[in-house]
Parts: structure tokens; C-alpha cells; sequence
């Protein structure tokens, strides 16, 4: 999930990137759409998909700066007996992270859930303006 450095492969051509949090359902649905994108297209676009836990793990093979604390919001409450629960939500909008990458730059970055015609209208524009 954390490679030590970006993938030659991802240096060359046209790539849409769909990184998403393994603890987020609403993530890990977007793999779907994005399978679903990229049979539609024929091999016209490489499509990738990089799943993560932590936004530390961008570090080593992308740009895009992304701090925890935005795509998580964890709260602690404690309780009569001493204790406390802790609760972990994602936080609406800041996952999945597409990219769009030409020839190892950045061309697009999306935060958020895509349907398929959203990541159509995302990949057209992000293509188009580099």
C-alpha cells in the first residue's frame, strides 16, 4: 500500500489513480466505479488503484499533500465507568482521492466519491487543460 517510491510505469502516459481508504465503505465502493470506468474506455487510459490507511503513505510516491486530520475525525467521550469510546468517521468529501497524472505530472485531483459520469467529466477535463 505504501511503495518506497512512485512506480516507473506511472511516469509514462496517461494515468487515472484512485486512492482510497480501506476503512471507508464509501471508498472501497468507489473501486467499482472506477473498474467499471476503466472497461468502458477500452485501454484508452491506465487506470490504477492504490488503497491506504493513513495519508502518510502518499508521501513516497505522490505530490498531493494530505494531512490525517482531513480525512478523519476522531472523537473520544468518556463514560461512567471510567472509561471511553472512541469513534473514527471519515470525513465527507476529502476520500476517494483520484489523480490524474500525464508523463509523471499531476494534471487532476478530485476529493470525493465519482459516479462514472463524474470520473468521465473529471478525466475529459483533466486531460484537456494539461
Amino acid at each position: 500500500m505504501a511503495p518506497p517510491s512512485r512506480e516507473p510505469m506511472l511516469d509514462e502516459g496517461d494515468w487515472l489513480v484512485l486512492a482510497f481508504a480501506v476503512w471507508s465503505v464509501s471508498d472501497v465502493s468507489s473501486v467499482s466505479v472506477a473498474i467499471e470506468f476503466a472497461k468502458s474506455l477500452r485501454g484508452q487510459l491506465n487506470v490504477g488503484l492504490r488503497p491506504f490507511e493513513s495519508a502518510d503513505e502518499f508521501r513516497s510516491w505522490c505530490e498531493v499533500k494530505i494531512a490525517n486530520s482531513s480525512l478523519s475525525d476522531v472523537q473520544t467521550e468518556g463514560t461512567t465507568t471510567g472509561g471511553f469510546h472512541i469513534r473514527i468517521t471519515g470525513n465527507f468529501g476529502s476520500s476517494p482521492i483520484w489523480l490524474c497524472f500525464r508523463n509523471s505530472v499531476t494534471v487532476g485531483e478530485h476529493h470525493g466519491v465519482l459516479d462514472v459520469r463524474g470520473l468521465r467529466n473529471f478525466t475529459n477535463d483533466s486531460f484537456l487543460e494539461s
